[in-house]
């Protein structure tokens, strides 16, 4: 489970990736709809409990979590979820939150998820790219995994910037192929004879 932080007024707030969507703890949805620290938690608990019956699974859950080296059931809340509540604190800071959850939380999910499994079926018809993502994931040079591949290490360029293309990898040309591709192509340019 990853979590992102992001800001919100003077907060921290962390975005956990919960089942390919963004979702906030109540103590994380507390401290930005401007309860104090030590009332977020439980200030959240109480409104959701208080309309619990507006709430489905897709609004909310509970998960384990890692607090303090210790396992903790730990209520979470998607994006439509923490629209709910910031509803019903009507807390001066509920309007600004409701759109910034807009911009941070209301990423198409369903969207990256779909696109991750776009690019593992991608990978799986074409497995000597996804040896090629390998290498490069195990600090291999471009030289060293063309010997692998049995191919050019140009050709290992080549397909990086594809994977690239597709967000696969992070690929960024390194200027010194650049330079000494435009010399070779200025070293092989012949003279038609016009200049005189």
């Amino acid at each position: 489970m990853n979590t992102l932080v992001s800001q919100f007024n003077p907060s921290q707030i962390a975005i956990i990736d919960h089942n390919g969507g963004k979702w906030l703890t109540a103590e994380q949805l507390g401290l930005a709809l401007g309860f104090s620290d030590k009332r977020a938690r439980d200030g959240v608990t109480n409104l959701y409990n208080r309309h619990i019956d507006e709430f489905t699974e897709k609004d909310s859950c509970t998960i384990n979590l890692m607090v303090q080296g210790q396992g903790r059931k730990t209520r979470i809340f998607s994006h439509s979820g923490c629209n709910l509540l910031s509803f019903f604190a009507n807390t001066p800071n509920a309007k600004a939150f409701r759109a910034w959850a807009k911009e941070k939380l209301a990423e198409p999910a369903a969207d990256a998820y779909t696109l991750e499994k776009l690019k593992a079926a991608y990978l799986a018809t074409r497995p000597d790219m996804a040896r090629l993502l390998r290498y490069v994931d195990m600090g291999l040079n471009q030289a060293e995994a063309a010997k692998l591949l049995g191919i050019a290490p140009s050709n290992v360029r080549l397909r990086l910037k594809q994977l690239a293309d597709l967000g696969l990898t992070d690929y960024r040309p390194d200027p010194k192929y650049r330079n000494r591709h435009a010399l070779a192509s200025a070293n092989g340019q012949q003279s038609l004879g016009l200049e005189g």
